[in-house]
């Protein structure tokens, strides 16, 4: 039985009166609490052995907060954080970060930006892009599957830096769009150091069909990156507005079964890759 990293999951803490933009798409996570007690809990179930604490709230208070958990939790394996990209001193606040062994990189908010395609390609992004690469670290980023042109802009630029695109690129942003998703998912995978998080598509519960579906991104995932460059994550606590941890692992459990997938293969996605990155 493999013992997995999780890459992405959130801690929401309500005490520490912050905001938690998820909640505001889906309304049943208003209010409630996600803490480490539960992520333990969590990673028991999915058989991880630890995870990978991505910022929820776009705050360097909360940075700060997540690395401190870390510090604190064997079972959180490192820390991806935010900093202020329309600040010219974001540079800054990512080197002070950085000093944390546990700190291995900054996620990009381009959704939380009034213009998100110059939120990518901005002078900051360059700047913040050749230190990280410099430094052997992380650019993760959450965009829409239209923004993915712009991330290639700037992967041209600084194209020895580490990018993790979030949730399959998050394909229902272009609704039954399939093809140009495949597509551009095709044209970024190009670049040898982009990676893929295999999670957060929205789930109706109906195993076949949502087994069905998954699959469909997973085929396009796996051609276009290959299995050393795919992560596994739950994206809890996210994902509980659609299911859980488990029911996802189990669909991904039944695609490796489906086709056939090779121990070692498998191993790469649920562990090997996220252990090496991360």
């Amino acid at each position: 039985m493999f013992r997995s990293i999780d890459s992405h999951v959130h801690i929401w803490d309500r005490s520490r009166n912050e905001i938690f933009i998820a909640e505001n798409q889906h309304p049943s996570l208003k209010g409630k609490s996600f803490l480490p007690s539960d992520l333990k809990e969590i990673l028991k179930d999915t058989l991880c052995k630890q995870a990978v604490l991505v910022h929820g709230p776009a705050t360097l208070d909360h940075t700060q907060f997540c690395i401190d958990l870390c510090n604190k939790h064997e079972f959180i394996k490192s820390v991806i954080g935010w900093v202020d990209l329309e600040n010219d001193h974001c540079k800054e606040q990512y080197i002070e970060f950085n000093s944390e062994n546990s700190f291995k990189g900054i996620r990009l908010t381009p959704l939380l930006s009034s213009n998100p395609e110059a939120y990518i390609t901005s002078a900051n992004a360059k700047v913040l892009a050749d230190e990280i690469a410099k430094d052997g670290n992380i650019l993760e980023i959450l965009l829409t599957t239209k923004l993915i042109n712009n991330l290639i802009k700037l992967i041209e630029e600084v194209p020895n830096v580490k990018v993790v695109i979030a949730h399959f690129g998050l394909p229902e942003s272009v609704g039954d769009d399939f093809g140009y998703w495949e597509h551009i998912m095709h044209r970024v995978s190009s670049f040898p150091n982009v990676y893929v998080k295999v999670s957060g598509l929205s789930l109706q519960n109906n195993f076949q069909e949502d087994l069905n579906k998954a699959m469909q991104y997973f085929n396009v995932i796996e051609t276009a990156f290959g299995f050393d460059r795919m992560l596994y994550s739950s994206n809890w606590p996210v994902c509980t507005a659609f299911s859980t941890p488990k029911y996802w692992k189990e669909i991904l459990d039944n695609i490796y079964k489906i086709k056939q997938t090779k121990d070692s293969d498998i191993d790469k996605i649920m562990n090997k890759n996220a252990n090496l990155l991360y």
